[in-house]
């Protein structure tokens, strides 16, 4: 009962495949009627959405704003496992490396929330993406992490295109190779 007062019954009872999709279409409301243009994939399909009024043929070459929902719905629940994974690897790094935790404390503590006009204490709970860009130091960690515990090592594949030998290794025509960066990077080769 006091452990999740934010959250509804309804909300814990709904699915989470439905909660997103249920939630896609007032985000997109937002974005469409937001002044700043953000450069992301879901402006980029934003900027390619037909007008639902165009009969024209060049509306065949947009996207429906049934289209853009499906797109996005993929691309949250693609990304839920890599992030989480991302976040895990991200908090083993500031919890070894304590000096980095510390510069990072302290580029979100000189963070510029706006005036004392424009003051919005939601964004001090909830940083946005505009927020974000003013962290080069976050940013830097983040690609850091990312290159030594790359989170897709299997995307990335290659085909031999011809029949070869790599140490001792024969590699035919036409076979998928994989490699593992993190292997690649660490491994102390002897001879």
């Amino acid at each position: 009962m006091y452990l999740l007062p934010l959250i509804s019954t309804k909300q814990l009872l709904e699915m989470p495949s439905m909660w997103l999709l249920n939630r896609l279409d007032s985000i997109i409301e937002q974005r469409q009627q937001a002044v700043n243009s953000r450069n992301d994939i879901l402006q980029l399909m934003l900027q390619v959405m037909a007008d639902e009024t165009d009969n024209s043929s060049k509306a065949n070459d947009r996207l429906s704003r049934e289209e853009v929902v499906s797109n996005i719905f993929v691309f949250m629940a693609a990304g839920y496992e890599t992030t989480a994974t991302a976040l895990a690897y991200a908090t083993y790094a500031l919890a070894k490396y304590s000096e980095v935790q510390e510069k990072l404390q302290a580029e979100i503590d000189q963070l510029s929330l706006g005036d004392d006009e424009n003051f919005n204490e939601e964004t001090t709970k909830y940083l946005d993406y505009d927020v974000i860009m003013q962290m080069p130091y976050m940013n830097m960690f983040v690609c850091e992490v990312l290159r030594m515990f790359p989170i897709a090592n299997g995307a990335v594949q290659r085909v031999a295109s011809e029949d070869t030998v790599v140490r001792g290794i024969k590699i035919e025509r036409g076979n998928n190779l994989n490699h593992s960066k993190y292997t690649i990077k660490n491994v102390i080769v002897l001879n």
